[in-house]
C-alpha cells in the first residue's frame, strides 16, 4: 500500500476541493471547445495547500499546446463577458500594453478573480512542465478529465511537511 487509509481520504478532499474550484474553469475553457480535449491541467502548489487544509494562494493551469494558451488568452483579453472574471490589480503595479485597463494579464498569466492562475508563457504534457519546477513538492498535478491526482509518496511526505527538495530533473 502507498498510502494509508487517513492519507487516501485526505487526497480525496483535495481531489473534491479541486474538481469544485475548477469545474467554472472546464465550462469556461469549453465554450472554446476544448472541453474534450485534454488541454489543460492543474499543477504546483495549490495541491499541499489543499492536503494540509490550507487555503491555497492561487491555483496554476498549464495548457499541453500553445494553440490553447493563445485561444484563453485572447478570450479574457477580448471578450467583454469575460473581462469581469479577471482579476484587477491595484494602481502601483504597471499596465501591459494591449491588455484591458487594471487587468491582470501579462506576458505569463492571467490571473482570475477566483485565484486560478491560467499560464500561457509555459505550456507542454504535464511531464515536460513539471520537470522545470524547482522543488519536488510542486511537481504533483491533477487531471480535471478524469479526476485522478498524480502525485508520489516522496511528494506527499514534502508536501505534508512543507520541506523543500530541490528537483534535479531541472
Amino acid at each position: 500500500m502507498l498510502f494509508t487509509t487517513d492519507e487516501e481520504e485526505n487526497i480525496l478532499l483535495a481531489k473534491a476541493a479541486l474538481k469544485i474550484k475548477l469545474n467554472d474553469l472546464a465550462l469556461t475553457i469549453g465554450k472554446l471547445g476544448l472541453e474534450n480535449s485534454r488541454s489543460w491541467f492543474l499543477s504546483g502548489g495549490a495541491i499541499g495547500s489543499l492536503l494540509r487544509n490550507e487555503t491555497p494562494k492561487d491555483f496554476d493551469i498549464y495548457f499541453i499546446e500553445s494553440i490553447w494558451a493563445n485561444q484563453v488568452i485572447r478570450l479574457f483579453k477580448n471578450d467583454p463577458s469575460y473581462q469581469n472574471e479577471v482579476a484587477v490589480y491595484e494602481e502601483k503595479y504597471r499596465d501591459v500594453n494591449s491588455v484591458p485597463k487594471g487587468k491582470v494579464i501579462t506576458e505569463n498569466a492571467v490571473t482570475l478573480k477566483s485565484d486560478i492562475q491560467l499560464i500561457t508563457k509555459h505550456y507542454g504534457t504535464p511531464d515536460e512542465i513539471r520537470a522545470t519546477f524547482d522543488y519536488v513538492h510542486c511537481m504533483p498535478w491533477y487531471d480535471p478529465f478524469n479526476h485522478i491526482l498524480y502525485i508520489s509518496r516522496e511528494q506527499y511526505d514534502l508536501n505534508i511537511r512543507k520541506e523543500l527538495v530541490i528537483n534535479n530533473q531541472s
